[in-house]
């Protein structure tokens, strides 16, 4: 619990920095994220569904990105193994419903339920998951269409690397550096981390399986003062964009501590 104590507090003053990045739009547009199913002789795929919604109606990402990514997908498929695109770009309204997502909200709940043994104030688990469900826009890289969320398949088999959990598994295991994943799922998460950092992505130090480029996150984890291409956009149906207010909330944190106190009263009240 410690570590999860720290892990969260260093995911909060992370995203609070990422206020002081400075955003240059590029302009450039979304585009489709080309899809295969398991079974083709394609590197990439796009999953059907998951608990950050439907994942083939938000497969898009910025052009000057899909080669890079489609480089990636390469690498690991030489190694035998199939990149899933779990998320990529999320619009507004959808950042808007992971939010207030109740079933990562109560993750979380469970989370600081554990650390404070009892019932936790709402005000806690705002703050706790701040690291890992953006509330601002400048933080929601999705957003931005310059990051991803992955799972990889081993070919062989047909089934998930193990990197310690699955996608969207809000628990100690989650941030990059977990000590409490065995050995082969740290293995496998730096060798997946190698395969994004050699086509420039950066993994994001909170969450295994996100990894972005040319964002307000990559300019914080490299320590990189150079403003951000890519910022929180809006898609119109030809694929241009529209950009956002990179300081503007996602969800009125009054809102959202709403929401959470009705979670955690769901709990506690019965």
């Amino acid at each position: 619990m410690q570590f999860w104590q720290r892990a969260m507090e260093d995911a909060a003053q992370f995203m609070l920095s990422m206020s002081d990045v400075t955003i240059e739009e590029c302009g450039e547009p979304l585009v489709p994220i080309p899809s295969a199913s398991v079974d083709s002789e394609a590197s990439l795929m796009v999953a059907e569904e998951n608990d950050a919604g439907r994942g083939p109606e938000v497969a898009y990402i910025r052009s000057g990105l899909l080669e890079p990514l489609l480089g990636v997908a390469a690498k690991l498929r030489s190694e035998g193994l199939l990149l899933r695109i779990e998320h990529s770009y999320r619009s507004p309204g959808m950042q808007v419903d992971l939010v207030l997502s109740p079933v990562l909200l109560d993750r979380v709940i469970d989370m600081v339920t554990a650390e404070a043994t009892g019932r936790p104030q709402a005000e806690m688990v705002q703050h706790r998951a701040r690291g890992l469900i953006a509330n601002v826009y400048v933080n929601g890289t999705h957003i931005s269409g310059s990051a991803v969320d992955t799972t990889v398949i081993d070919l062989a088999t047909g089934e998930e690397v193990d990197r310690g959990g699955k996608y969207m598994a809000l628990t100690e295991i989650t941030p990059m550096d977990s000590p409490f994943v065995s050995e082969q799922a740290r293995q496998n998460r730096e060798l997946i981390n190698d395969a994004f950092a050699q086509f420039g992505f950066v993994a994001y130090p909170f969450e295994f399986w996100h990894y972005s480029q040319g964002d307000a996150i990559e300019r914080r984890v490299r320590d990189d003062d150079r403003p951000a291409r890519y910022g929180p956009v809006t898609r119109n149906p030809d694929g241009s964009v529209v950009p956002l207010d990179p300081s503007a909330p996602v969800v009125p944190v009054s809102v959202l501590l709403d929401r959470i106190e009705n979670r955690i009263a769901a709990r506690y009240d019965e």
